[in-house]
């Protein structure tokens, strides 16, 4: 109790302990040697699962057949079939995640290493969650980010790129990270055949205006509204390449204002992305 404290220490005892608390030169070098503690016992267990991923077996994941050019990350499962139709696998791997996949930025490496979305990516690419990587030890030359065209999409996107700066900071100054658009809408004919895909509402209503009138007009709002057939019309129509823009280095980012972002309250986050969006030029990439 406090009387046996103060029986023994004195009444001033408080002010004294809040004194020490408070004195950086009494407590730097404490904190000092908690956090060193601390940060190896999370490098030594980050050491155990790069040993176990070595081993470790991705029924969902489809390698490239002939060489490992492409590593297609796709939001959700039900997008990775019809996807890999339309591109094929000789130079393309595949590997399908869920949603929202954990902020790397704001969470201890002893979390990271235990999720099993980031144990799968590094598995792949045969990079270490306990050693510093580099883009171009990668087991594939490029990485492209498939999600779905919304504001959760838009996030997820974040997501992979808090990831990379975390643990291969290289890829972007080296130009091996980007990312995939896919139509939010297409027009179709009375046989239900594609007439055209559009990027943007914008260009969807430009073509309106010049009194085209299709019969059918479809919304695909995610991956997984397009069947393999759509896909391979889709680029058919478009060139892959234009639909693809490279991530550039984050040199003019401000890290605490990406953490912020990504946080886990995600109303804050989407209110950010829909007035971003909404002035959204992909031709400005």
């Amino acid at each position: 109790s406090d009387s046996d404290i103060n029986k023994y220490l004195g009444k001033d005892w408080k002010d004294i302990i809040d004194k020490v608390v408070s004195n950086k030169d009494i407590m730097n070098p404490i904190t000092f040697l908690f956090d060193a503690k601390k940060d190896a016992e999370e490098k030594l267990n980050a050491a155990k699962v790069d040993k176990e991923l070595k081993t470790m077996f991705i029924p969902k994941l489809s390698i490239a057949s002939k060489k490992k050019v492409i590593l297609a990350l796709i939001e959700g499962d039900s997008a990775k079939n019809g996807i890999m139709t339309a591109f094929g696998r000789e130079f393309i791997s595949y590997l399908p995640g869920k949603g929202v996949i954990m902020n790397a930025l704001t969470n201890p490496l002893s979390k990271i290493v235990a999720n099993n979305e980031f144990q799968e990516l590094m598995h792949t690419l045969g990079l270490n969650f306990s050693k510093s990587n580099s883009a171009l030890n990668m087991t594939h030359e490029h990485i492209v980010i498939m999600t779905d065209q919304d504001v959760d999409g838009a996030h997820i996107k974040g997501l992979w790129f808090a990831f990379f700066q975390r643990f291969v900071p290289d890829i972007f100054e080296h130009g091996k990270l980007w990312i995939l658009d896919t139509p939010i809408k297409v027009a179709k004919n009375a046989k239900e055949e594609l007439i055209r895909p559009f990027f943007t509402e914008q260009e969807f209503l430009d073509y309106l205006k010049k009194g085209n009138k299709p019969n059918i007009v479809e919304y695909k709002k995610g991956l997984g509204s397009f069947n393999p057939k759509e896909y391979t019309d889709v680029f058919e129509k478009v060139k892959v390449e234009d639909c693809l823009y490279r991530v550039l280095p984050p040199d003019d980012i401000d890290i605490g204002l990406m953490m912020d972002y990504l946080d886990d309250d995600s109303a804050p986050r989407k209110e950010l992305i829909r007035e971003y969006m909404k002035n959204f030029d992909p031709n400005l990439i």
